[in-house]
C-alpha cells in the first residue's frame, strides 16, 4: 500500500492532484488574509465592535468631531476622507483594518475610554480582565485607573497615528506574502522530492523534509509580515514627528502611558500578565516580534523632541540680519 501511494503521486493524476491542492490553498490562504480587511470589513467591524447587551455602542458627536479634526490635521485628500470610518472598538486600544486603497476603505475603532473625563467617569464594575473583577484598591489598580484616562492630546495622537497606518498597502502585502509562501513551500518541496528521489525511500524521511519545508516558509512569511509591520510604524511615527513640537511631546505621553498601562496589567493578571507583558512594559511576543517595543517608540519621539529643542537653540543663537 505504501508502494501504491508513492507511486501514486509520481503518476500525471497525482500530479494534477498535488496542484489543485496547492492552487486551492493558496487561493484560500491569500483570499483569507485579504477579504477581512476589504470585502468583509464591515463584518470585521461588527466583530470588533461594542456591544452592550444586543445594542452597538455607537460614538459620541464629540469623538466624531474629534475624528475629523485629525482628518484636516493630516490634511487627507477628499477621496482618502470619504474612506476612513470611525467606530467603538472593543477594549481599550485604538484599532484599524483595511486601507485607504481599497474601495472598501479602513475602519479606525476608538476605545470607550476616550470619553472617559475622570476616573468617576470609570464604570468599574463592568470592567473585568481575563473574565475577573479588577483589584481597583491596589497599587496596580489605581495606576490602571489612572492609564485609562487619556487626555485630548494623546486621543488626537492616537487617531492620527490609526489613520497614518492605513494609508500605505499593508493588506495586499499580506496577502501577497501569504500566497508566495504557499507557491515557495510547493514548489521547494517539488524539488527535494524530485532530487534526492524521496518518493523511493522511506515516508518518514519524506515527511521530515516536509516539516523543515513548512517550519522554513512559514518562519519566512511571519519574518515578511512582522518586518512590514514595523517598517509601517516607523514611517506613521516619522510622519507624525513632522506634525511639530506638540505632536512629539504628545506622542511621549501617549506612549508612557502605554508603558504604564502594561506595567500595571501585567501585576493584575498575575501569570498571564507575566507572559503577556515584560517588566518594562513591551509585549511580549515569542519566536516573533510583531511590532516595535513601546519603549523604542517612546525613546524615538523623546530624541526627535531633543532634536527639535537643539535647532530652537541654534537658530536662536544665529545673529539677525
Amino acid at each position: 500500500m505504501k508502494r501504491a501511494s508513492r507511486g501514486f503521486w509520481t503518476t500525471l493524476n497525482g500530479r494534477k492532484l498535488a496542484h489543485s491542492t496547492v492552487a486551492f490553498s493558496t487561493f484560500a490562504v491569500a483570499t483569507g488574509t485579504f477579504f477581512p480587511q476589504t470585502l468583509l470589513i464591515k463584518t470585521y467591524r461588527d466583530y470588533m465592535h461594542l456591544f452592550r447587551g444586543n445594542d452597538k455602542v455607537l460614538l459620541p458627536d464629540e469623538l466624531e468631531e474629534k475624528f475629523n479634526k485629525c482628518l484636516d490635521i493630516l490634511n487627507l485628500k477628499e477621496v482618502s476622507r470619504r474612506l476612513q470610518k470611525p467606530f467603538t472598538v472593543f477594549g481599550f486600544d485604538v484599532f484599524h483594518a483595511g486601507n485607504a486603497y481599497t474601495r472598501q476603505g479602513a475602519i479606525i475603532g476608538i476605545p470607550i475610554n476616550y470619553r472617559y473625563k475622570s476616573e468617576s467617569d470609570i464604570e468599574k464594575e463592568d470592567i473585568q480582565i481575563s473574565t475577573k473583577p479588577v483589584k481597583w484598591v491596589s497599587p496596580a489598580g489605581e495606576q490602571l485607573a489612572k492609564c485609562l484616562i487619556v487626555p485630548d492630546d494623546q486621543q488626537t495622537f492616537a487617531i492620527c497615528r490609526e489613520i497614518l497606518s492605513t494609508q500605505n498597502y499593508q493588506v495586499h502585502m499580506n496577502s501577497l506574502f501569504s500566497s508566495m509562501a504557499m507557491v515557495m513551500a510547493f514548489a521547494f518541496s517539488r524539488s527535494v522530492n524530485e532530487k534526492f528521489h524521496l518518493f523511493d525511500r522511506p515516508s518518514a524521511i519524506r515527511y521530515t523534509f516536509y516539516t523543515l519545508i513548512t517550519l522554513f516558509t512559514v518562519g519566512t512569511y511571519f519574518f515578511a509580515k512582522d518586518v512590514t509591520q514595523m517598517s509601517i510604524e516607523e514611517s506613521v511615527d516619522e510622519k507624525l514627528c513632522e506634525l511639530g513640537p506638540k505632536f512629539i511631546q504628545s506622542g511621549i505621553e501617549f506612549y508612557d502611558n502605554l508603558i504604564k498601562r502594561n506595567i500595571a496589567l501585567r501585576e493584575l493578571l498575575g501569570g498571564e500578565g507575566e507572559s503577556s507583558y515584560s517588566t518594562t512594559g513591551n509585549n511580549l511576543y515569542y519566536f516573533r516580534q510583531k511590532t516595535l517595543p513601546l519603549t523604542g517608540r517612546k525613546k524615538y519621539f523623546e530624541s526627535k523632541l531633543e532634536e527639535y529643542k537643539k535647532n530652537e537653540l541654534e537658530l536662536k543663537k544665529q545673529p539677525s540680519t
